[in-house]
């Protein structure tokens, strides 16, 4: 899958199509002929011009295709290959009402897409003739949809525009007549798909796949589709290999060398040193005492802590995002109170404050001595009692403190799963008759998992230190 960056206002090079997601044009069209020469397909993303060719050096996109204009200042930040020309054109209201020259449109009001060619160059260069010759300024209206900078010829609040010829066409199209061409196309240049600077063989590749589909007839077929087979090149006209280099990181050499360096330093330092005694230390691993302390405390402690702390904190979190009021204040509390309370001074409290405060813990009916005494009853409703001290210095007291600990965190990062899924999930599941808990089993929790996954394994590890 290729993903494209690309300006869907630009008709009829690049827009969307009736249904607002889909992209179309003339540009889709003929790189997705491009890509099936590659077997690939093409995920198109819209996106603002002025933002595509930043979002291809980051690595946001594979490539970016928006009619761009190739230039020197372009060149020098991406790899661009050549697939179809165009001139810039001036288009007004039918008539030129307002006497448009564009020779000289000092003190007009002119139109323009940001971050274009027409903005960046053109416009600027007529500027400085107007003030160099002490006119007034051209008013220079921007915006960075083209649909609306043709809104503003129409409505009357530009009275031109500069855009390329196709989208120029297009609009007079679109308008039923309302705008007009004035004069010639000027200035041919080749548009470019921009690739990352150092894809030098993916864009010769292109380049070979463009002259394929003009041998075989496809490219003449889709730019006729579009009326806009007047900026075809021609095969000669291909770019052949294309002389780019990589851009060179001899700081990034310098930096392995001096790694590799101290790596070297360090082995060296482990290997020869006697003190270490590594012998002895695999020995003192092998004993029995290690071992059933790996496996009885470690692992266990880990599984047993982990266990509790997912499953009461996937709890914690719907009780945090319920509606009920009580629900979200007793989730927030417990969130607040473990996530202050340091693991090891928790562990110390259930290990010896809990057993001087409380040696024996009763289990019966809620206030049941207090109801017996009350009533004078022999027995005092209690079923069983557990002498705490017995219990306080095991794995279990201990997996259960670090898992109520954990809970807290895990309520957090459970309650950030289910917040990254579109309520309309949930309402779809009601609609189809789930109640709210098997839409949250059923629907919400599974799409969650994919958010709440990658930092469990985090606190898992942390937990196994």
């Amino acid at each position: 899958m290729i993903k494209v960056g690309t300006d869907a206002t630009y008709q009829p090079n690049e827009y969307l199509d009736a249904d607002g997601k889909t992209v179309i044009g003339m540009d889709v069209d003929l790189f997705n002929a491009v890509a099936a020469k590659f077997g690939m397909k093409t995920e198109w993303v819209p996106s603002a011009f002025d933002a595509i060719i930043l979002g291809v050096q980051s690595g946001k996109y594979d490539m970016g295709i928006s009619s761009f204009t190739i230039n020197a200042d372009r060149m020098k930040e991406v790899t661009m290959v050549s697939y179809f020309t165009a001139g810039t054109q001036w288009v007004v209201k039918a008539g030129n009402p307002d006497g448009i020259n564009p020779d000289d449109a000092c003190g007009k009001k002119i139109a323009v897409q940001t971050a274009t060619v027409q903005a960046d160059v053109d416009l600027p260069a007529r500027q400085k003739a107007c003030t160099d010759a002490g006119k007034a300024a051209i008013e220079v209206l921007n915006d960075k949809d083209q649909g609306k900078v043709t809104a503003m010829v129409q409505s009357g609040k530009a009275q031109a525009m500069l855009v390329d010829l196709p989208p120029a066409i297009a609009a007079v199209d679109l308008t039923g007549g309302e705008l007009e061409l004035l004069g010639e196309q000027y200035d041919s240049a080749p548009y470019g798909y921009v690739l990352p600077k150092d894809q030098v063989e993916f864009g010769q590749a292109i380049a070979d796949a463009l002259k394929a589909i003009k041998a075989d007839g496809t490219y003449d077929q889709i730019l006729k589709k579009w009326k806009t087979d007047g900026g075809s090149i021609t095969t000669s006209d291909r770019p052949g290999t294309i002389n780019a280099r990589p851009v060179r990181h001899p700081g990034r050499w310098v930096a392995v060398a001096g790694i590799a360096v101290l790596a070297a330093m360090m082995v060296s330092s482990f290997v020869t040193n006697e003190r270490l005694g590594f012998g002895y230390a695999f020995q003192i691993m092998q004993q029995k005492p290690v071992i059933d302390g790996l496996w009885k405390g470690t692992i266990l402690g880990t599984v047993l802590a982990m266990l509790i702390g997912v499953a009461l904190g996937v709890l914690l979190a719907v009780m945090r995002l319920s509606d009920n009021p009580v629900l979200r204040a007793v989730g927030f509390a417990y969130v607040w109170f473990f996530r202050a309370m340091p693991r090891y001074v928790l562990l110390a409290i259930m290990g010896i404050g809990i057993g001087f405060l409380y040696s024996t813990l009763d289990i019966g009916l809620p206030f049941g001595q207090q109801i017996a005494h009350a009533l004078g009853w022999s027995h005092d409703l209690t079923f069983a009692s557990i002498n705490y001290n017995d219990i306080s210095s095991t794995i279990w007291i201990g997996a259960l403190g670090l898992g109520l600990s954990e809970a807290a965190y895990m309520a957090e990062i459970a309650r950030a799963g289910i917040l990254s899924v579109d309520k309309g999930q949930a309402e779809a599941a009601q609609a189809l008759g789930m109640s709210p808990g098997k839409a949250m089993r059923r629907v919400v929790l599974p799409q969650a998992m994919r958010v709440i996954v990658p930092p469990t394994g985090n606190e898992t590890i942390a937990m196994v230190k």
